[in-house]
């Protein structure tokens, strides 16, 4: 089979802009943060006293800006490999008399929670 443009798999889940996926927050240490802060605060640590002001919460992530997208070739590209790859191990597979449980990908450009932890891109 020959690639196509636009060519797009089920098993591709995009959690680019706004795509579906689990994204992990900016400020993921925002917890911790604040305990330090509360600890300091209250063991005299805290210098010139405790302010409520100290645990204000880290800015929300900007929007990725709308439009096309550039990367659109090498999305199509690696969505046609991947599947080109899962109808070869199905077959060989089925060839042993077994069912092979097909893969997923995941398209992100922000730290991402993965099966083995925080993924970066």
């Amino acid at each position: 089979m020959k690639w196509k443009r636009g060519y797009r798999s089920k098993d591709v889940k995009d959690a680019r802009r706004g795509g579906r996926g689990t994204a992990v927050a900016a400020g993921g240490g925002g917890i911790i943060a604040i305990l330090i802060a509360l600890f300091a605060a209250f063991s005299g640590g805290g210098g010139d006293g405790f302010s409520l002001d100290q645990l204000a919460p880290a800015p929300a992530p900007q929007e990725q800006p709308t439009g096309p997208d550039p990367n659109e070739d090498l999305r199509s590209i690696a969505e046609f490999t991947l599947d080109q790859a899962q109808g070869t191990w199905t077959e060989l597979f089925e060839q042993a008399g077994q069912e092979y449980p097909r893969a997923s990908m995941t398209l992100f450009s922000s730290p991402i929670a993965s099966g083995c932890g925080t993924a970066t891109s």
